[in-house]
């Protein structure tokens, strides 16, 4: 069987979304029962919108268009060619394009289609402010066409590997739900449960806890290297060739928007803009778990305006539990056998999807073709 080069417009209704009230905000359009979909929804729903958060009223419909169960949406605003299926009827605005397949041709293969072609869209966005493409890029675009039977059969193939994506993730869930319960019970509810005292930081700070400050590294001194570099955010800066811990130690993000992120490094590190906790050997794997409990608290102390800043003062009055050394060690064994169960998941999870990216790679190409039943 033939596969043909044709324009996505040829096998597609291809359509932006609508909302032309100013302004955009007002209230007088919202509150309805029709779901008015954003560039979010599609973003985070895996490829299957389930969740969304706004609403339009009849009025709010006169000014956007609404589309059927069944359409997929891609955004092209923002974050450009996330794609995603949609079960019900909605409203959205220009920041999002609507797909439907006409005739025959099959939805699902069509949504992991769209999905192979996030880098052309990306490639093709406009470089403004916001970066955006528009109709006139999406529908002349050239795919290869399978004839229906593989279309169908491609479409199965890959619904497999999503099917074990969700499923990994839906365990991913539930975990880290009990890692959170855990958390509060084993560190949160340890004073309730045993009778004792919490103790400030600041009494730790003077024999237990170890706090000082990162090392500034500026980028013109920075030599390639396998040494994660931790600054601000919640991944790694950069990386250089030297260390300034090799050892376990804690860092709390000193700047930004991420300032108070706890983080544990049982490895080499070079310590930038960030504080940095040691323990006493046997202890820092716990006082972790102390700090990361208090997350949302830390996060808090923030100050400081465009760019706010924790300094290691202000964790001073912050308490934690101090229970006795052999204590600590079974907290933290038990809350990182439960942190290890969850980090396995997310990298099988994380295997399935690199699985699935070459899969479609090959199979909607037709580098490798599927074998039809019957054929």
């Amino acid at each position: 069987m033939i596969w043909k080069r044709v324009r996505l417009d040829e096998v597609a209704i291809v359509e932006r979304g609508k909302f032309s009230a100013r302004p955009r905000n007002d209230k007088k359009y919202y509150g309805g029962d029709i779901p008015f979909l954003q560039t979010g929804d599609v973003s985070s729903s895996n490829g299957t919108v389930t969740n969304f958060k706004q609403t339009l009223n009849e009025k709010g419909l006169f000014v956007s268009r609404l589309f059927p169960a069944g359409t997929l949406l891609v955004t092209i605003a923002a974050n450009i060619g996330d794609v995603a299926d949609v079960a019900f009827d909605f409203a959205c605005p220009d920041s999002l394009v609507a797909v439907r397949p006409v005739g025959e041709n099959n939805r699902i293969w069509l949504k992991y289609l769209l999905q192979s072609k996030k880098a052309f869209f990306k490639s093709r966005a406009t470089q403004n402010a916001q970066a955006n493409i528009n109709l006139q890029v999406i529908r002349p675009m050239m795919i290869l066409l399978p004839p229906l039977p593989e279309q169908r059969a491609i479409a199965d193939l890959l619904s497999t590997w999503d099917e074990a994506i969700e499923k990994t993730q839906k365990l991913i869930e539930a975990k880290e739900k009990q890692f959170k319960w855990l958390l509060n019970e084993l560190i949160g509810n340890y004073c309730k449960r045993t009778g004792k005292q919490e103790v400030k930081l600041l009494e730790l700070f003077k024999n237990t806890l170890k706090v000082e400050k990162g090392k500034p590294l500026i980028k013109k001194v920075i030599e390639d290297g396998q040494i994660p570099v931790v600054a601000g955010g919640q991944s790694y800066a950069y990386y250089h060739n030297k260390a300034t811990h090799k050892g376990e130690c804690i860092t709390i993000s000193a700047s930004g928007a991420y300032a108070g992120y706890v983080w544990y490094h049982n490895y080499p590190i070079w310590a930038s803009d960030c504080n940095v906790i040691v323990a006493k050997e046997g202890e820092t794997k716990f006082f972790y778990y102390a700090l990361k409990h208090l997350q949302a608290k830390i996060y808090a102390l923030q100050s400081g305006g465009a760019q706010p800043h924790i300094y290691s003062k202000d964790l001073n009055t912050l308490t934690v539990p101090r229970p006795p050394l052999f204590e600590k060690k079974q907290i933290a064994a038990t809350l990182s056998t439960a942190q290890e169960e969850i980090d396995l998941l997310k990298k099988m999870a994380e295997r399935y999807r690199e699985q699935k990216r070459g899969l479609m790679q090959k199979l909607l190409t037709g580098e490798w073709r599927v074998k039809l039943e019957g054929a």
